[in-house]
């Protein structure tokens, strides 16, 4: 007789303990797996001495198969080695380490975090001003100047400038869609 799946005896053992919580007796529910699986009396009174050491269904494992990956030898035998240490097969090393990894919310990336400290620059006004004049248009500067001077003049002046850029176009595009 061939041996069921790890599949197939979690269902067995569970279809035992439904039977169980149906208050059959006990020797009704080895006679309905013995006809229902074509088991031994032996094996039905198993799974129902399983199912009662359970306190509720157990989960039904998923098929497993085969899965080709080539990886250094290196690894190969270090995880052999962790399996052989622990006493359980390499299949389910692997597959620990693969559900954990991806249960992981970044897959084992390091997460990047920006480090802002502040440093004294005793020249940082200088640069900022060497800064501004580089990205503002002169002329823009004039005319803000000269709206101190002679207001009906700067509002001609600003509103040519109301509809444009303020920085200059070679930095970044224009604003006029151009």
């Amino acid at each position: 007789m061939k041996r069921s799946q790890n599949s197939e005896l979690a269902k067995r053992i569970n279809h035992a303990y439904v039977l169980l919580n149906n208050e059959e007796p006990q020797s009704q529910v080895v006679e309905a797996l013995m006809e229902l699986y074509g088991v031994s009396q032996i094996q039905a009174y198993r799974y129902v001495q399983q199912a009662k050491a359970n306190n509720g269904k157990i989960a039904i494992p998923e098929d497993s198969v085969v899965f080709t990956v080539k990886l250094p030898p290196s690894l190969i035998n270090q995880v052999k080695k962790f399996a052989r240490l622990k006493g359980i097969s390499i299949s389910k090393v692997v597959r620990t380490a693969l559900e954990e990894f991806l249960a992981k919310k970044n897959h084992g990336k390091k997460e990047k975090q920006a480090k802002v400290s502040y440093i004294y620059d005793r020249l940082w006004e200088q640069k900022l001003s060497q800064v501004y004049h580089l990205v503002v248009p002169t002329n823009n500067i004039k005319a803000s100047t000269q709206h101190s001077i002679n207001t009906n003049e700067t509002i001609e002046q600003d509103t040519v400038y109301e509809n444009s850029s303020h920085i200059y176009k070679s930095i970044l595009r224009s604003t006029e869609g151009e």
